[in-house]
């Protein structure tokens, strides 16, 4: 016998609790409340665009451009973050100017885009070009070569991640979790709701015969006795 899903009764019943799903819906709003309460800091984020110096020789222009490529997998590593470190007089320490780093190298432009997220916008533009700069001594140092130039240095950061609105993010979604959960206990109780209500009921999906019907008559009493 297949089951058969009364998409109706569910939707009454949970119309019928709806107090019942504003409460929970309260009580997981309340729950994302507590959790939020940390505000995380606003961030701002800088960008430095660089590229490879082509040359006359095409063999050449690629080569500068897989060293670009190659040395693009370095800028968040530790050498580079400390010697930014040193540049910024150890405002800022490593672990920090790492973690703010994302790096995206375009192989189509043969450009390096480094990008910087930080709390202070100055200071976010202020690691940004003390990375490249760092960078730029690192490749110089390991390759012998001038095969970068900045294309664009950091001169402003933009407000990319607002801790408020992650704030009211986290409590929505929680309330959103607490009305959906809500909704399925309660259309989960209906589907499995023993009382026979319709002549399918009755007929365990017309696999049976009904012989007749007696037809309820409220409020009037038999005058029948033994």
């Amino acid at each position: 016998m297949d089951i058969i899903i009364d998409y109706n009764s569910c939707f009454k019943a949970v119309l019928k609790q709806k107090l019942d799903i504003a409460i929970i819906a309260l009580v997981f709003f309340l729950i994302g409340l507590v959790v939020s309460l940390e505000r995380k800091p606003d961030l701002y984020t800088a960008s430095v665009i660089v590229y490879s110096i082509a040359d006359e020789s095409y063999e050449r222009t690629m080569y500068r451009a897989e060293l670009l490529a190659r040395y693009s997998k370095i800028v968040t590593s530790s050498s580079i973050t400390q010697r930014a470190e040193q540049l910024l007089n150890h405002e800022v320490d490593a672990k920090t100017i790492q973690d703010s780093l994302k790096v995206n190298y375009t192989k189509d432009d043969i450009s390096l885009t480094i990008n910087v997220s930080y709390k202070d916008p100055s200071m976010a533009i202020r690691i940004a070009n003390a990375v490249v700069e760092s960078w730029q001594i690192e490749m110089e140092t390991a390759t012998s070569l001038n095969i970068v130039r900045v294309l664009d240095r950091a001169s402003y950061a933009e407000h990319s991640f607002s801790g408020q609105a992650y704030q009211w993010m986290v409590r929505f979604i929680a309330m959103l979790v607490g009305i959906l959960i809500a909704i399925f206990i309660i259309s989960l109780r209906q589907l499995f709701f023993k009382k026979l209500l319709t002549i399918e009921d009755f007929t365990l999906d017309n696999t049976l015969e009904i012989i007749g019907i007696i037809p309820y008559r409220g409020g009037i009493k038999s005058n029948y006795k033994d």
